[in-house]
């Protein structure tokens, strides 16, 4: 996908009643207007500085651990309430995704509380080096059944090609503090800038 994003995952309700989700925009080439933080332009593809992997960023070899790394920065800001990196202006967010550690839940956001298991598995989502994140979907998926596993949310192991869990009786952790109003407050676009200009180190 290359453009994984809060705005690009919709929650919607099947024809059961049940929620699911869907991933959209699968265009990777748009023009944009000025305003915008995402720094695609017509004819190329960048991305969007918040969600963007360091190896896009570099211009280097780009495949589903991009998506991957894309989607640990969604999960670490539904369960922390920031991105991992939010900075001023989309060249400081860039860099930061290249050099910065990536700071804990409690750093980010000292009212939540993360189990250890689940940080983790979003922490190695968000492994600067490619080969440092789950090779696949299927294998990012394993984990996270496992995290279940760990917090009693289910019992059992995973059935090869099933994806299930049989239910368990264990109960969910208490529910994350809320944030304050500041907080909450949604980060102001980042000012567009001439990607062309943006020089990274190797």
């Amino acid at each position: 996908h290359r453009d994984l994003k809060p705005s690009n995952v919709m929650l919607v309700r099947e024809d059961d009643g049940v929620e699911g989700l869907k991933i959209l925009d699968f265009g990777l080439v748009k023009v944009l207007s000025d305003e915008s933080e995402e720094l695609t332009k017509e004819g190329s593809f960048l991305g969007s500085p918040r969600y963007m992997s360091p190896e896009q960023i570099q211009h280097g070899r780009v495949d589903h651990r991009t998506d991957i790394y894309s989607l640990g920065v969604i999960l670490y800001q539904c369960l922390c309430g920031h991105a991992p990196f939010e900075n001023d202006n989309s060249v400081q967010t860039l860099m930061a995704h290249l050099h910065s550690p990536v700071p804990t839940f409690r750093e980010r956001n000292p009212h939540v509380d993360v189990p250890d298991v689940v940080e983790a598995l979003v922490r190695r989502a968000l492994e600067k080096g490619a080969d440092q994140r789950p090779a696949s979907m299927d294998e990012f998926l394993r984990a996270l059944r496992e995290c279940e596993v760990a917090l009693g949310l289910v019992q059992g192991n995973l059935t090869p090609g099933t994806g299930n869990f049989a239910l368990g009786t264990g109960s969910f952790p208490p529910p994350v503090q809320p944030l304050s109003a500041a907080d909450t407050q949604p980060s102001a676009a980042a000012p567009a800038f001439d990607a062309g200009a943006l020089s990274v180190p190797p």
